[in-house]
């Protein structure tokens, strides 16, 4: 059974500039379902510790960051680039690397990389159900859709015509219809625990249409999480549209991000092990997944560990805050819009930048900026 993500999941450059990483500092990442990329993506960028657990998948974060390390640690980047599925290469060639890669791993984790070894040589960022999903909606698009109408839809450079096509083609009222009775029925790609926990998922799921509307709109072409599986697989994927710490001047740092980044067995078991002085947090859309009761304790135990003022950058797709106003969390309202700006990605409703207590005494003169990370 494919995973939820065995690629990126949201804008990296996003998280870079969001939690500015820098040597010398702790981070810690949070997901629900995740792939990996964004410990990934603050290692590569200069974190000195990234602390992460899943709390839907912990086994499956664990083995994708395995294999992640070890390809860096063994392949220069245009090979790590082709494993990954995000640089031309044949099937044999991807065979050979992922032979050699599955051959460095330990036994247990060889085993189970060996059952799906067809993942690698097709390239491990289309090996999860994203994929699968946005897969299946290109097939439909291209079967209703003249070539000419399908390749604006994607790539024109106006948003007005992008979506002027979708709707043409993908809102008639019997399509919008039939989804919206099985939507009503049928969990179409969300993991369990997120559908009962979240009203988001189901309102979503009731009309999907509306959503990859905004997407279409947003460019998919150009959105850091869809552009390898719209954009031709023949031609090189384009530096700024790569996760930041697989780009050339980031790649170096990776090499050895395996001493600088730590799972652990659960959310409880990372929180146990934290520094007293976190610079920075990263929390996917997995305080959707949470009660109120788990969720606020999750947050008044971070909020304990960080430097005065540290930034904590949260993601939710609900239509209400999760965060509640007691966790000892305070939001920066200019930096949150900057950041919800500057989403390439468009897939979270709140793209949500906290602080935590006290002022760190280099910004107590001024406003707090976000630096760009490239």
């Amino acid at each position: 059974m494919r995973l939820v993500h065995t690629g990126v999941s949201d804008d990296g450059d996003l998280l870079g500039r969001a939690l500015q990483p820098e040597r010398g500092g702790a981070y810690l990442c949070l997901s629900a379902h995740g792939a990996g990329e964004a410990a990934l993506t603050l290692a590569g960028l200069g974190a000195d510790l990234v602390l992460t657990t899943d709390l839907e998948a912990n086994p499956d974060l664990e083995r994708l960051l395995q294999l992640k390390l070890a390809a860096a640690r063994l392949f220069g980047r245009e090979d790590y680039l082709a494993v990954m599925g995000l640089r031309s290469a044949s099937r044999l060639r991807r065979g050979a690397l992922a032979h050699q890669l599955i051959r460095a791993l330990p036994d247990e984790a060889q085993r189970w990389w060996h059952a799906r070894r067809s993942w690698l040589v097709a390239g491990l960022f289309y090996a999860d159900r994203q994929t699968l999903f946005f897969d299946a909606w290109l097939l439909i698009c291209r079967a209703v859709m003249p070539k000419a109408a399908y390749q604006t839809m994607l790539f024109d450079g106006c948003a007005e015509r992008r979506r002027a096509v979708f709707v043409q083609y993908l809102q008639g009222p019997r399509l919008k219809k039939t989804l919206g009775l099985l939507g009503a029925r049928v969990n179409l790609f969300f993991p369990e625990a997120e559908w009962t926990a979240s009203e988001y998922p189901q309102a979503l799921n009731r009309d999907p249409l509306g959503y990859l509307e905004t997407l279409v709109a947003t460019g998919l072409s150009d959105n850091p999480l869809f552009a390898h599986l719209v954009r031709p697989r023949r031609s090189p994927l384009p530096e700024p549209l790569q996760p930041p710490h697989l780009r050339a001047r980031h790649y170096a740092l990776l090499r050895d991000a395996d001493q600088r980044i730590e799972t652990r067995s659960s959310p409880q078991a990372c929180l146990e092990d934290l520094p007293d002085s976190l610079r920075g947090v990263y929390l996917s859309n997995c305080i959707d997944y949470l009660e109120a009761g788990p969720r606020q304790s999750l947050l008044k135990q971070v909020c304990k560990r960080l430097e005065p003022g540290a930034p904590v950058l949260i993601y939710s797709n609900e239509a209400y805050d999760k965060v509640p106003s007691d966790c000892g969390l305070r939001l920066d309202m200019q930096a949150s819009e900057a950041l919800g700006t500057q989403d390439r990605a468009g897939i979270y409703r709140r793209v949500q930048l906290f602080r935590g207590p006290g002022v760190p005494s280099s910004v107590r003169q001024q406003a707090p900026q976000l630096r760009v990370v490239d």
